[in-house]
């Protein structure tokens, strides 16, 4: 008896819980649903090709690729931070670490995507790939980081080869 007891009583914890959340009111924030597979955040500043600020504060850098400098007045590094900006500025992002967390200079290390305008992540861009595939960065490998090393090598092969962005404008970007 007292065995059919304790089954009975989980039978109604259990119960009771899985009507509590079909039933309990929640919001569930993008932010929130996008811990499962990586960070999401609004960016709210451009810094230059492969570098943006998010609505936290934090300022992230973008693996495995490397855009123009706009401080040493790089070959194309105003287009670079140009179309970065576009595509990204007051817009949300999904982030995906690799193995840093962060470089030398505190700025996390991240692979970036952009998310459809319905933030459920449906419609991704590959940002840093796209960059790389239409000649605003080239690859920069620096282990550990090195996921989508061979990603970006094609990307930049078919962006060297179609002469695009900095491969068209830029002498010496070999």
């Amino acid at each position: 008896m007292r065995k059919l007891s304790r089954i009975i009583c989980v039978c109604l914890i259990l119960a009771g819980l899985a009507l509590a959340v079909v039933y309990w009111p929640i919001e569930i924030s993008p932010l929130a649903l996008s811990n499962q597979s990586g960070k999401t955040a609004k960016v709210i500043r451009v810094i230059d090709g492969d570098t943006i600020i998010l609505d936290s504060g934090e300022t992230v850098r973008y693996i495995g690729i490397d855009a123009p400098e706009i401080k040493n007045n790089e070959c194309f590094a105003k287009e670079a931070r140009e179309i970065n900006q576009k595509l990204l500025l007051n817009k949300y992002v999904q982030l995906e670490q690799d193995i840093s967390q962060e470089d030398a200079y505190h700025r996390i290390l991240r692979y970036v995507y952009l998310l459809g305008e319905d933030q459920n992540g449906e419609e991704k861009i590959f940002v840093n790939k796209y960059l790389v595939e239409n000649g605003y960065a080239r690859p920069f490998v620096y282990p550990p980081d090195i996921k989508y090393k061979k990603i970006f090598q094609k990307a930049e092969e078919s962006a060297r080869d179609k002469k695009l962005g900095l491969w068209n404008l830029c002498l010496g970007a070999d």
